[in-house]
């Protein structure tokens, strides 16, 4: 992939992840991980604070990966942790990856997890962590 390609391709993930935040109703942040914890992209929020809750998406996602392996039951779909004010909803996207959407608590976490699968399915092929440098 040529350089041009990658920067094309990188305006285009994060124009995704800003879009989602914006169509999503109660989304109130969205970011894309590497599963190393580093930060591909990120919608609202602070910077410091981007990369604090990549770490905190990647052991949760890397925790998933752990349990499916241990009870065999497949891989893990999606990891939903309810707080006292929203939900964070964990996604794996591609080989690499994963989409975390912080939610309000009037969020409707049907139609969040919905969006969700749905962005990963239509647009999976875009959020790759090829797309860090």
């Amino acid at each position: 992939m040529t350089a041009l390609a990658q920067v094309t391709e990188a305006d285009e993930f994060a124009w995704l992840v800003s879009n989602f935040v914006e169509d999503v109703p109660g989304v109130v942040q969205a970011l894309v991980v590497s599963t190393d914890g580093l930060v591909l992209t990120s919608r609202e929020g602070s910077r410091e604070q981007a990369e604090q809750l990549a770490a905190i998406v990647s052991g949760f996602q890397s925790l998933a990966g752990g349990t499916a392996r241990v009870v065999g039951q497949g891989e893990p779909e999606q990891v939903i942790m309810q707080l006292g004010r929203g939900r964070l909803f964990i996604t794996p996207v591609s080989d690499g990856s994963v989409l975390a959407a912080l939610t309000s608590a009037e969020a409707e976490g049907k139609i969040v997890g919905h969006q969700v699968a749905r962005l990963v399915e239509n647009a999976g092929h875009v959020l790759i962590p090829q797309l860090r440098g």
